[in-house]
C-alpha cells in the first residue's frame, strides 16, 4: 500500500510540476518540499488512531491530508476530475461522523490522524470552491 500511494504522491507530483509556470522558479524546491511532508505524514498516522467507520480514507488522507498549504494546493491542483469526484463522494458518505470524531478532541491537540483528516476536508472545500 505504501509503495502505491507513494506512487499516485509522484504522479500528482509529476501532473503538478507540468502545470505549473513556465520559468519553473521554486518548482523542485516546493515538490521535494511536498513529497517530504508526504513521507512524514504516511509515517506519523497509524490507522488503529482512526474510527474503522472511515478507516477506509486513509489511502485519501494520506493524499490529501498535508497541513503545509502549498503542498496541500499542489497535490489537490494534480487530481484529474474523477479523482476529485471520488475523493469529494468518499468523504461526504461520512461527512457527519468525521465532524463529530474532530469535534471530540475539544481544545486538546489533533493527533495526526484527526490532524490530516481535518486537512483532507479543508483541502476538499478548497477543491470545490475553486471549480
Amino acid at each position: 500500500a505504501r509503495n502505491f500511494i507513494r506512487s499516485r504522491l509522484d504522479d500528482a507530483m509529476d501532473r503538478a510540476e507540468r502545470a505549473s509556470d513556465s520559468d519553473g522558479s521554486g518548482t523542485d524546491s516546493d515538490l521535494e518540499e511536498c513529497r517530504r511532508l508526504q513521507v512524514e505524514l504516511e509515517q506519523e498516522v497509524d490507522p488503529g488512531g482512526v474510527p474503522a467507520e472511515f478507516r477506509h480514507l486513509i489511502p485519501w488522507i494520506l493524499r490529501l491530508g498535508v497541513g503545509d498549504d502549498p503542498c496541500r494546493a499542489l497535490v489537490t491542483e494534480a487530481l484529474d476530475q474523477g479523482e476529485r469526484e471520488q475523493a469529494v463522494e468518499a468523504f461526504s458518505a461520512h461527512a457527519a461522523a468525521i465532524n463529530a470524531w474532530l469535534d471530540s478532541f475539544g481544545d486538546e491537540s489533533f493527533p495526526p490522524e484527526a490532524a490530516a483528516f481535518l486537512y483532507s476536508l479543508l483541502a476538499l472545500e478548497e477543491l470545490q470552491a475553486h471549480g
